[in-house]
């Protein structure tokens, strides 16, 4: 590999929300940029642990310049869980990693009450994506925001350091709705 060669790694997952006890298919989608012609040898998904350590949750299957992969979620407790990308190439001594992704594992919930926040945050995604390719990507924020704070339960909406948008539930709940300024450049 050529050592100017600049690489990047982006993550995503959807959906960044479960809940305690119930196995939800989340699908990763790793996305590496740089110059054309370096594929890594493989691409894996791995999971941070508050402790330090990782542990391998599964190999990324290459499309492209995408890599994914789908895991079923099934936590017993309410908190935050962490993945990572690593690409490996055999000229490289180190990987090449991603930022953290978050998944958010929401407990003490009715079946109602997932089911009103989940359909929140599909119809807040859907109108900044609607909003951003008529107006703008700062227009569909400012917007989406107005509509947010006027749902039933809204207690807060604030930006994000990720650019999102955090929504604070009356119910303690809070959810993510993605809002960037910029166009990701995945």
């Amino acid at each position: 590999m050529n050592a100017a060669a600049v690489l990047a790694l982006m993550l995503t997952a959807s959906p960044d929300m479960v809940f305690v006890k119930e196995s939800i298919p989340v699908v990763f989608t790793a996305r590496i940029t740089g110059p054309s012609g370096l594929s890594p040898d493989h691409v894996k998904l791995m999971r941070l642990e508050g402790s330090g350590s990782e542990s391998e949750s599964c190999v990324m299957k290459a499309d492209s310049a995408l890599y994914t992969c789908s895991l079923r979620i099934k936590e017993r407790n309410s908190g935050i869980l962490s993945f990572t990308a690593e690409a490996s190439y055999a000229d490289r001594a180190v990987p090449l990693r991603s930022r953290p992704v978050f998944i958010t594992v929401v407990g003490g919930t009715t079946a109602k009450e997932r089911k009103s926040v989940l359909k929140l945050q599909r119809r807040a995604n859907a109108l900044y994506e609607s909003l951003a390719k008529q107006k703008g990507r700062e227009q569909a924020r400012k917007e989406t925001v107005a509509w947010l704070v006027k749902q039933p339960g809204v207690v807060s909406v604030r930006t994000a350091p990720s650019q999102n948008l955090s929504v604070q539930l009356s119910s303690g709940i809070t959810l993510w709705v993605k809002a960037p300024l910029e166009k990701d450049r995945r």
